[in-house]
Order: structure tokens, then sequence, then C-alpha cells
């Protein structure tokens, strides 16, 4: 690969957006359930081709909890429609309902 090749390929790579951009995209401004979002961020061309998109979108929506909030069983939004308090109160709510399940991700 040349100097000049490999300079494209990295200033293309800079234009891409984030998994995190990505993700906060798909999920706009309503509540989204997670099979719908995947099949928005599937769309996406950051997605084309990757086997494993789907579990970036999980990755990205558990590393995140400032910006995602899971309002129900497999619901997510953003965050900044809450108030801090109240996203403090869905994480809680959330760990509780992984426990319960016999789930032990947080």
């Amino acid at each position: 690969m040349t100097k000049e090749q490999l300079n494209q390929t990295r200033h293309s790579k800079a234009e891409q957006p984030t998994w995190l951009q990505v993700v906060s995209e798909a999920c706009g401004s309503d509540p989204i359930a997670l099979t719908e979002l995947y099949a928005v961020v599937a769309a996406n061309p950051k997605a084309a081709g990757k086997l494993n998109a789907l579990a970036k979108v999980r990755q990205t929506l558990y590393t995140h909890p400032e910006v995602f909030v899971e309002v129900g069983a497999g619901v997510w939004t953003l965050a900044r429609f809450f108030s801090v308090e109240q996203v403090e109160a869905l994480h809680r709510d959330r760990k509780r309902r992984l426990a319960s399940s016999g789930n032990r991700k947080s």
C-alpha cells in the first residue's frame, strides 16, 4: 500500500461516525425497542458487512450509561430526556430487573 493510499484510508475512517454517534442517532427522540434499534443501525453504512454490528449496539448502550437508559425491558432512549435523578433510578431499576432474572449484567 502506498503512502497516499494509506492516508486516504485513514482519512475515510476519520470521517465515519463512531458507534456512539450511530446508536445515539438511531435512538432519536422516542424510546425504541432493541430489535427496532438493531434494524435502524443495520441500515447505517457503518454496520454494512459487519458481523458484530448487533453486539456493538449492545456494547455501546451498556458502556455509555450517561447517554442511554433502558426505560423498560429492551426499550432504550437517550438519557438527556431525563433528570439526573430519573436516570439513576432507571439504572437502578434495570439492575434490579437483571438481578431478579438471573442475568448479572449491569
